[in-house]
């Protein structure tokens, strides 16, 4: 199902693209999370209020239709396509992620991590990195990623990127995010509605510090966490825009295969290791259901 709030074009600055991911009849067999499509449309509402992306916001979900690996690709490129220095992108994803082996020796912990489509498919994040590279110095990008090993989920510390890129995430690689079992909503979304409600002026920081604060810790190995390309983003209030444009890191980057050899190893894989995951996740997660007092990890 696709939401679109006063957007007139398909590519344009000043927008934001959400993407809340439910899984009803996933082939991958990733077990349902109703709780994403209330969550990404509260986010969306968030985006809105800051007063920032005021060429629309666009808010699918797959309630309805699949969002598959190529819609959501689009979505993505389209929300970055145009932009400018000075303009403002906001960027949520909500659903599964996962990790996978990396067998390019780029990644400093050995994996990917990817988040999954409703097709049984999934995006890698050399993909996100990718599409955020290109966008030029001085585009303020915000990214809002409410999925498991979400951590580094855009690659952020692989360098390339020119723009100013904020990533608040809901958990760090290798662990699960909360969801609500009612299907109302997920842990990380509500307390970031909370701060934002209590007092929108605080640092990325200290939201982020005073979020962490609040998580009982019998709820399990959660833990809600910021990535910037330049550090000092993190310390400005939240949804602020930057001042000044990142300078450019050409740091080298070893790769041990050509891009196109890459992407095309890690899709292979992708798949099978979803439907894998998917099927011994959802059998330990169902065991584990009735030791969870309200919330439940969401993701592999």
């Amino acid at each position: 199902m696709y939401y679109i709030r006063h957007k007139t074009h398909l590519t344009m600055p000043n927008t934001a693209f959400i993407a809340g991911l439910t899984y009803p009849a996933d082939p991958s067999g990733s077990i349902p999370l109703p709780g994403m499509a209330v969550a990404s449309d509260t986010v969306a509402s968030l985006a809105a209020s800051t007063g920032l992306y005021t060429d629309g916001i666009t808010h699918i979900t797959d309630q309805d239709e699949p969002v598959t690996r190529e819609v959501l690709l689009r979505g993505l490129m389209d929300a970055c396509a145009n932009a400018q220095p000075g303009d403002n992108i906001f960027l949520g994803l909500f659903g599964h992620g996962i990790q996978v082996s990396d067998a390019t020796g780029r990644e400093e912990d050995g994996m990917h991590e990817l988040f999954c489509t409703s097709d049984g498919q999934a995006v890698l994040d050399n993909e996100i990195q990718a599409i955020l590279s290109e966008l030029p110095a001085g585009v303020n990008v915000t990214m809002c990623l409410d999925c498991c090993n979400s951590g580094t989920l855009a690659d952020l510390d692989l360098g390339g990127i020119d723009a100013n890129v904020v990533s608040i995430s809901s958990a760090v690689d290798g662990q699960s995010a909360l969801v609500q079992r009612d299907g109302s909503g997920t842990y990380f979304v509500r307390e970031f509605e909370r701060v934002m409600e209590e007092n929108p002026e605080l640092s990325w920081v200290e939201a982020v510090e005073l979020m962490n604060e609040r998580l009982p810790k019998q709820w399990g190995d959660m833990t809600i966490n910021l990535h910037s390309n330049d550090a000092e983003l993190l310390q400005q209030p939240m949804f602020t825009v930057a001042s000044k444009a990142t300078e450019p890191d050409n740091t080298p980057v070893v790769d041990d295969v050509d891009d196109g050899d890459e992407q095309v190893n890690a899709q292979e894989d992708g798949p099978a290791d979803l439907a894998t995951l998917g099927i011994r996740v959802a059998a330990a997660e169902r065991q584990q259901q009735d030791e969870q007092p309200e919330w439940e990890p969401i993701g592999f």
